[in-house]
């Protein structure tokens, strides 16, 4: 059996939960070319990640033709172990998201509730269609997402995490709040491209690592690489390297 640590356990919880909220940057009344950044009509993008030069991980995204995200496919590897299918209504609004497993199996129904163009709340219903988890969300006058509810199946809140904006609205610290008062906190610093350069990782309010960007884009102005170093007490730790590939619309 192999035991994960009670830190390595919270950093496994957090790349869960980044990952939701990547999702929850992109479900509002738009989720499309425009709302990623995307430049160009990009029909598909795959995106492989690599620990000390080996490949770990890639995720594919798709697009339909009018720029809107229809489908994301996770590999570990080379091997497909999750594909979500998006929803939208008649005005290409998000009304949830499907999880298969390799096999082309529900695992899980998302449905999404919004009020004002926000997602307010996201019901998680596992492949019974029952409900095993509830997220709720409340956002500043800007719009901007500052406080998510982890609900349990018994409408017991179980977590919550906590974000802080700049005056021009990027992200500068993500805190997730565990039990038995348990924490996790990034705090993140811009260039004045508002290219995300550094960010410092926390556990319990003490400084563990710090993590460097670079990037490079190509001649669309689409991303297709970031570097990352990982460095603690001054030496480095590990890094890692993002690469992106886009397939373009005629």
């Amino acid at each position: 059996m192999v035991k994960v640590s009670r830190q390595g356990a919270i950093m496994k919880r957090s790349i869960i939960i980044l990952l939701l909220l990547f999702f929850i940057s992109t479900l509002f009344s738009i989720q499309n070319w425009d709302k990623l950044k995307l430049k160009g009509k990009v029909k598909q993008f795959e995106e492989i990640n690599f620990n000390n030069d080996k490949m770990i991980s890639k995720k594919i995204y798709n697009f339909n033709k009018i720029g809107f995200l229809i489908k994301v496919e996770y590999y570990s590897d080379d091997s497909l172990f999750l594909s979500t299918v998006y929803k939208y209504d008649d005005k290409n609004i998000n009304t949830g998201y499907i999880d298969y497993d390799e096999e082309g199996k529900i695992l899980r129904t998302h449905l999404c509730e919004y009020k004002n163009d926000r997602l307010i709340q996201i019901k998680i219903l596992d492949s019974n269609e029952q409900l095993n988890y509830t997220g709720k969300y409340e956002y500043d006058i800007k719009g901007n997402l500052v406080r998510m509810e982890e609900w349990n199946k018994n409408n017991e809140i179980e977590t919550y995490h906590l974000s802080k904006y700049d005056e021009k609205n990027n992200l500068i610290e993500l805190s997730h709040h565990f039990p038995a008062g348990r924490s996790q906190k990034f705090q993140y610093f811009y260039n004045d491209k508002n290219e995300l350069i550094k960010e410092e990782t926390f556990y319990n309010d003490i400084k563990e690592f710090v993590t460097l960007f670079s990037y490079e884009y190509n001649e669309t102005g689409n991303i297709i690489k970031t570097k990352k170093i990982n460095i603690k007490d001054g030496a480095e730790i590990g890094k890692e390297e993002v690469l992106y590939k886009y397939f373009y619309y005629n």
